[in-house]
C-alpha cells in the first residue's frame, strides 16, 4: 500500500511540474502572437480598440474531461469587460482583439507553431499521468478490500462457517455480483411445499 501511495505522489509531482511548464509556454505563445498583432496595427494596444470583423467559426463540442487541459482556448478574458486603462492591455487581451488576418499570420509564425506543438504534446502527457494515477488508485482500492476481507475472516473464523463468511465478504460481493442462493435452504423449502401438497390431497 505504501508503495502505491509513493507512486501516486511521484506521478502527481511530475504532472504538476509539467502543468506549470505548460502555463509558461502558453504565456510565451500569447506574447509572440500579441507582438504580431501590434506589428500589424499599433492601435491594438489602445483600451478603446475595436476589433475588425471576424468570421464566426462553429466550435466542435469537447468532452468535459478535456476542459481542464484546454489552455489553448484562445482567450480566457471576460468578453463583457472592456479594459479601461493601459495596464489592462495584457497579451491575452491583445490576442482576443486580433482579427482573422492577424490570427492567421500569428499562427504561421515558426516560434508560435513550435510552442503549439510542445503544448499539445505536454497536454497528452498530462492526460497519461492522470490516467496512470487513476489506475493505481483502483489497484489501491482493491488491495484495501483484500486486506479488509482478510482481517474480517481472521476475526470471524470461529463465528460462522467459511462459506457464509465468504459470501458476506465485501471483496466476494465485488468480484461476484448478484444474488447468492443457499441450495440447502431451497431444498428444505421445496420439501415443505411437497409435504403440504401431499397432506392437502
Amino acid at each position: 500500500m505504501e508503495k502505491l501511495n509513493y507512486s501516486i505522489e511521484f506521478i502527481r509531482t511530475k504532472r504538476y511540474a509539467l502543468q506549470d511548464h505548460t502555463h509558461q509556454q502558453h504565456a510565451e505563445k500569447l506574447g509572440l502572437m500579441a507582438d504580431v498583432g501590434k506589428s500589424m496595427d499599433r492601435d491594438i494596444v489602445r483600451h478603446d480598440y475595436k476589433t475588425k470583423s471576424k468570421k464566426k467559426w462553429k466550435k466542435k463540442k469537447k468532452k468535459k474531461s478535456d476542459d481542464e487541459y484546454d489552455m489553448m482556448s484562445p482567450i480566457s478574458s471576460p468578453k463583457n469587460i472592456l479594459p479601461t486603462k493601459a495596464s489592462d492591455i495584457t497579451d491575452e487581451v491583445i490576442v482576443s482583439t486580433m482579427d482573422d488576418k492577424m490570427m492567421k499570420k500569428a499562427k504561421k509564425e515558426p516560434a508560435v507553431k513550435k510552442l503549439t506543438m510542445e503544448i499539445n504534446r505536454d497536454i497528452e502527457k498530462m492526460k497519461n499521468f492522470d490516467k496512470r494515477v487513476t489506475e493505481i488508485e483502483d489497484k489501491k482500492d482493491l488491495a484495501g478490500l483484500y486486506c479488509m476481507d482478510h482481517y474480517f475472516n481472521e476475526q470471524n473464523c470461529s463465528a460462522a462457517p467459511y462459506e457464509f463468511r465468504r459470501q458476506q465478504s465485501r471483496l466476494y460481493q465485488k468480484l461476484h455480483p448478484g444474488v447468492e442462493i443457499n441450495i440447502e435452504e431451497v431444498e428444505a423449502a421445496l420439501q415443505q411445499v411437497n409435504n403440504k401438497l401431499l397432506s392437502d390431497s
